[in-house]
């Protein structure tokens, strides 16, 4: 059932891709918004953007864009400094490029499954971004349990490679 188009947009849409906090896959969530004539839909899952991916193929093959829905592509920035969530949308391919690049660089300060953002993170990526300022941080006690490696050398034991932080890029060596 198609309705008139609402003149509404939801930016905080998480997905299953947000293990344990979203439930609905990313094409659900699109066809919904479809179904409710919303005027936009901005998936945002937690520090990924794993499910913005589904998202667009399904709004693509389904014609979203001409049935009115804007989809925007972001992630829900999570920082364990007490950093209010973020949520960030990139305006273009470059802030996309800086914006991966910031999560990659959160996903390789902890173990896996966890990324560890700081607020200095994201001053770093900023250019490009639209971002939203949520009220609260949705940190956990959980998440600090996941805590960054303690040293450089445990970092390089664990992974057998050493990374070095470089103008918010990423250089690689064998370690």
């Amino acid at each position: 059932m198609n309705r008139a188009r609402t003149p509404f947009a939801e930016f905080a849409v998480t997905t299953n891709f947000s293990f344990l906090r979203g439930a609905s896959h990313p094409e659900e969530c699109v066809a919904q918004a479809l179904d409710l004539g919303l005027a936009g839909l901005g998936i945002a899952d937690r520090n990924s953007l794993a499910g913005v991916v589904r998202a667009h193929l399904y709004a693509r093959e389904n014609q979203a864009a001409a049935r009115g829905l804007k989809l925007a592509i972001g992630t829900r920035l999570v920082f364990c400094d007490g950093t209010p969530d973020i949520l960030a949308f990139p305006r273009d391919r470059a802030a996309y490029s800086r914006l991966t690049r910031l999560l990659t660089c959160g996903n390789l300060k902890a173990r896996k499954g966890v990324c560890l953002l700081t607020r200095d993170d994201l001053l770093e990526s900023t250019e490009g971004q639209q971002l939203i300022v949520m009220a609260t941080s949705t940190w956990e006690e959980e998440d600090t349990d996941k805590r960054a490696l303690r040293s450089y050398d445990e970092f390089k034991t664990r992974n057998n490679k050493t990374c070095i932080l470089r103008d918010a890029s990423f250089a690689r060596s064998s370690g």
